[in-house]
């Protein structure tokens, strides 16, 4: 038998090839297994089962109970959820409730866009309550899974990009970034989306927020725990709903915003050929974007010495010790770019906040 192996290339090959195949199986998420299995049911269903397909109550805790390599039980994943979960007594939500997802939510909260897009041209109407799932101990609309980057559970690291592109496909299918589903618990707005469960990440939490006021969202909505968004105290979401804002006009995007939103916008366009606003507006990009580097690298950082917390070697406390080293470093440098963004930041805000007649669109 050692002779054969040694004597036969093709099967030495197979025998990399098997290995490399069960290697790639153990390491592939069940999520994403499981999302590919659905795509794949969506693929070849006729259309008018699809949107039963992307809609399917799935029972989320189950889903992330999986390890890798884990078979999965269909029986299980479709286990205590259905429309019954949907009912209450008393403002209070039934237990059950508290696993339930869909394909659909679970491809927007993974940033998986194409898959968003594909599942989306099932859908007639995105603020169905068919679709709603449970998320921060509230339920969530589609509009809340696309504005809180730490969807509970199965979130994980998804590029801004992918995030902006779903929010602007929701915005396309006719999504209501307003919409709340006041069954007990929490009953906040989709902007609420990432508080408090997501305070670290409250650089991607604006971007997804001046995203969504462009489509209607109201700034002015509060929450159960969710206090209205005041631009003039929120610079960078200011700036940053400014800049989108110029970014999806260029290219004609269908656009909604308020008019307590429109009114800063305005101004900024009526005043930014006198004053070289433009210009301001890079200046700004550029800090921001070197700050939200260095944050991304505080945070990471901070994940590492958390992992070493139970760790007691002496090649450990060590290795923490230079982390936080490196942390308090980067801290400093942010907040040297902070005190060079907020004047940048102050002079924006008094200039489209400044009293005259608003502009038409």
């Amino acid at each position: 038998m050692e002779i054969l192996k040694k004597n036969n290339p093709f099967l030495k090959s197979f025998i990399v090839i098997s290995f490399l195949a069960s290697s790639l199986r153990i390491q592939a998420n069940p999520i994403d297994d499981y999302l590919l299995a659905v795509e794949r049911e969506f693929d070849s269903a006729p259309l008018a089962k699809r949107y039963g397909i992307v809609s399917k109550y799935l029972n989320l805790t189950y889903l992330c109970s999986l390890k890798n390599g884990d078979e999965l039980d269909n029986n299980q994943v479709t286990s205590k959820v259905g429309p019954a979960s949907l009912k209450c007594k008393d403002d209070k939500i039934t237990p059950i409730y508290y696993n339930q997802t869909n394909p659909l939510a679970l491809a927007i909260s993974l940033g998986k866009r194409d898959l968003v897009s594909k599942f989306l041209s099932a859908v007639e109407d995105p603020n169905d309550k068919a679709l709603a799932v449970w998320g921060w101990r509230q339920i969530y609309t589609l509009a809340h899974v696309a504005l809180d980057p730490q969807f509970p559970e199965v979130s994980r690291n998804v590029p801004l990009e992918a995030r902006l592109e779903i929010i602007d496909a929701l915005a396309e299918k006719g999504a209501n970034f307003n919409k709340i589903i006041k069954w007990g618990g929490y009953k906040n707005p989709p902007l609420a989306g990432g508080e408090p469960s997501s305070w670290h990440l409250k650089n991607v939490i604006d971007h997804l927020r001046a995203r969504a006021l462009l489509y209607g969202a109201d700034p002015s909505l509060g929450g159960s725990c969710f206090y209205r968004i005041n631009l003039k105290e929120e610079f960078n979401l200011l700036s940053l709903t400014i800049s989108y804002y110029i970014e999806k006009e260029k290219v004609g995007a269908n656009l909604s915003p308020t008019e307590e939103v429109m009114a800063p916008l305005n101004m900024f366009i009526l005043r930014k050929e006198d004053l070289n606003l433009d210009s301001l507006l890079k200046k700004i990009a550029k800090r921001r974007l070197k700050k939200e580097k260095l944050e991304d690298k505080i945070q990471s950082f901070n994940s590492k010495i958390d992992s070493l917390r139970n760790k007691n070697s002496i090649k450990s406390e060590i290795k923490k010790k230079f982390l936080k080293t490196k942390v308090h470093a980067l801290k400093k440098y942010v907040k040297n770019l902070n005190r060079k963004l907020n004047p940048h930041y102050k002079y924006l805000r008094d200039i489209v906040f400044e009293e005259s007649p608003v502009i038409n669109r």
